[in-house]
Order: structure tokens, then sequence, then C-alpha cells
């Protein structure tokens, strides 16, 4: 009996999971119609060509306002010092070489590679540390629109929506 009563319970809420995930993407299906067509040139031309799974979204670490002055510093300093390295490379080795033989290079050098330096392991620091949190979820759309010019263009972009999925609150572009 209770076998029985225990697949008749699963059996019930089979359904119940399945609709969840389709409420997900029907949620966001609506919110992409209803933006496409306040901004669409031709909404009459849409036409869905494919929808990815809807995924959770979580934060980026270039989203952390620290990780992001740490970057640009780094970027900053790399580039004076004229150096096209890698952010992921350690400088070390470099300032070591114009440590020893420092009238081979140019003066302010070795100044702006130890700055990179030292702001490049901040931020290689902070992004090990970083933890994402959840933000949301995001869907692939693939679909083909009319241009202004009238034709026929495919498209594909990333929607990302908020938690409740409620609201679309960034699109980016994957065909460029």
């Amino acid at each position: 009996m209770r076998r029985y009563f225990l697949f008749l319970l699963i059996l019930i809420s089979l359904p119940a999971f399945s609709q969840q995930k389709l409420t997900r993407l029907e949620k966001a299906k609506q919110l992409i119609r209803k933006e496409f067509k306040e901004t669409m040139n031709d909404y009459a031309s849409y036409s869905p060509v494919s929808y990815g799974k809807v995924d959770s979204l979580f934060t980026s670490p270039f989203d952390d306002g620290i990780i992001k002055i740490y970057f640009d510093r780094a970027f900053e300093y790399r580039e004076k010092a004229g150096i096209t390295l890698d952010m992921t490379i350690d400088a070390t080795p470099i300032i070591e070489a114009i440590e020893k033989e420092p009238e081979k290079y140019k003066a302010g050098v070795l100044g702006h590679i130890k700055l990179y330096e030292s702001y490049r392991s901040m931020l290689m620091e902070s992004i090990s540390k970083y933890v994402p949190e959840f933000i949301g979820w995001k869907l692939t759309h693939k679909y083909r629109t009319k241009n202004i010019y009238n034709a026929v263009i495919l498209k594909e972009q990333e929607f990302q929506f908020n938690k409740e999925m409620t609201e679309l609150v960034n699109i980016k572009e994957l065909d460029e």
C-alpha cells in the first residue's frame, strides 16, 4: 500500500515540476515579445527560430567596483610601461631583468611595471576570492526580423531577467 501511495504521489508531482520550467520559459517569451512590440522596427516580421534553456544568471567579478579599479589601473600602467603581457602573467621576471640592467631601458619603465605588477596581483587575488551572486535568469534567443532597410536578418541575443522573471533587465548581442 505504501509503494502504491508513493508511486501515486510521484506521478501527481511530476507535472508540477515540468510546469515550473515551462512557466519560466513562457514568462521569458512574454517579456521578449513585449520588448519587441515596443522597440522592434517591424514587429510583424518577427519570426522566432530557437530558444535556449532558461539558465541562472550570476554577477561577474567585473561588476565589483574594486576589481574594476584594479583592472583599470593595471591596464593603465601596463600601457605606460609598453608591455603586452596577459594580465594573468606575473611581471616579476621582467622587473628583475630591468633592475639588473636599468641602463638598457627607458626612464620610468621600471616604476610603471612595478605599479602594473602591484595592481595586477591585487586584481588576481580579488578575482580568486570573488563569490558570484545569483541575480536572475538568462535565455538565448535566435530570431529573424526585418531591419530598417526591409531586409530579413538573423539575430541572436541573450536576454537577462530579474529573479522573479517579471522584467527584462538587459539584452546582450551575441551575433556581433
